[in-house]
């Protein structure tokens, strides 16, 4: 194959020896650019435009990711909570909870609970009757603070007697597992 090339050469004037020559590697050179360097190049662009997209979406989530992770820290204590009612008896528990604070509890009253994502919900309406509202107050927080889920919605008043104590009603939310 060598002596074909040689003999082919050897045929050719001083000129087309030179374009042969010079213009071979040339062409092989442009091919390689065109087919090989070219699409790798034109892939590592694609690469690094899609890395920097994608580092941009990581950065616009990390602030919902971090308040994510606060918010679940939040929220792991409520659902400790929530799973530690399920077989607590609302009416009795509230009952002595008013009792520790020596308040007179007229009724208690539990509704049907509604269940919304595996977790039921009751309104419970606690009517008092001549109260101080320092008591009241040391009895609500007392439930929201219990190891059960109690919060409270509305309170209303409606008496005040001449020694500044109070009857009327207050309303909570107690949240509890679905089962139970």
């Amino acid at each position: 194959m060598k002596e074909t090339f040689v003999d082919y050469l050897s045929g050719l004037n001083e000129r087309d020896r030179l374009i042969v020559l010079i213009g071979t590697p040339v062409a092989i050179f442009l091919a390689f650019v065109t087919f090989v360097f070219s699409p790798i190049s034109s892939l590592e662009r694609e690469y690094l435009k899609r890395s920097q997209k994608l580092k941009e979406r990581v950065e616009k989530l990390r602030p919902k990711a971090l308040e994510f992770v606060s918010l679940k820290s939040e929220v792991e204590p409520a659902l400790r909570r929530v799973r530690r009612g399920k077989n607590l008896n609302v009416a009795d528990y509230v009952k002595k909870r008013a009792q520790t604070y020596s308040i007179e509890v007229k009724n208690v009253k539990v509704s049907v609970g509604r269940v919304q994502e595996g977790i039921e919900v009751k309104t419970v309406t606690v009517s008092f009757s001549e109260v101080s509202l320092n008591k009241l107050g040391r009895f609500i927080r007392s439930l929201e603070s219990s190891p059960y889920y109690f919060k409270s919605t509305s309170l209303e008043i409606s008496d005040m007697d001449e020694n500044g104590l109070v009857s009327g009603k207050v309303t909570f939310n107690f949240m509890r597992s679905e089962e139970g």
